[in-house]
């Protein structure tokens, strides 16, 4: 029987080779659509393969943590009297500020950061006993994600359906469900 660490390996490694095309929120979990993106019968825009994160996670470069999850309950702009009445559900989020400065593109009717640019490709992955990984991104990115509990829902990773109907193919999810 593979470990947790291979399982993750092996199914996070459908991702290499292709673009972190678009980011959004639900909630507060973070959604990534990798790959080709598609419209939605009914609305919005999925890529080949979906991510979302609900645990810890920071995308960081060579030098510094470029942003993470705690970042969603900071707001943009620093000042004290902002702070205190900030509001991230209504966006102006630091995290969601440099997500869109990195990707360079937003689509309004989606309310999706879009990957503008020609960085952000996954190189590799690395992963740990806990279900926690490493996506090497183009760019010298690197996208980490640290599951921190054993009930609840860190991540999952599935195949969107273009139409909206339920997948026939099994989500992934970290930790297992029983």
């Amino acid at each position: 029987m593979p470990s947790l660490a291979d399982e993750v390996r092996i199914k996070l490694q459908q991702l290499i080779g292709l673009k972190l095309s678009r980011m959004a929120l639900a909630a507060d979990m973070r959604t990534l659509q990798f790959g080709h993106t598609e419209a939605r019968a009914g609305g919005g825009v999925v890529g080949e393969y979906g991510l979302h994160v609900q645990c810890p996670w920071r995308l960081e470069d060579d030098t510094r943590i470029v942003t993470g999850n705690d970042d969603l309950y900071v707001p943009y702009e620093q000042n004290e009297q902002l702070t205190e009445s900030f509001d991230w559900e209504k966006g102006g989020s630091l995290q969601e500020r440099v997500l869109r400065d990195l990707l360079k593109g937003y689509d309004p009717e989606t309310r999706q950061i879009v990957n503008s640019t020609n960085l952000l490709t996954v190189d590799a992955v690395q992963t740990d006993s806990a279900g926690g990984f490493c996506l090497s991104l183009s760019g010298g990115y690197r996208f980490l994600v640290f599951p921190n509990g054993t009930r609840r829902e860190a991540w999952r990773l599935f195949k969107p359906t273009k139409d909206g109907a339920k997948s026939s193919e099994r989500h992934f999810v970290v930790p297992h469900e029983d």
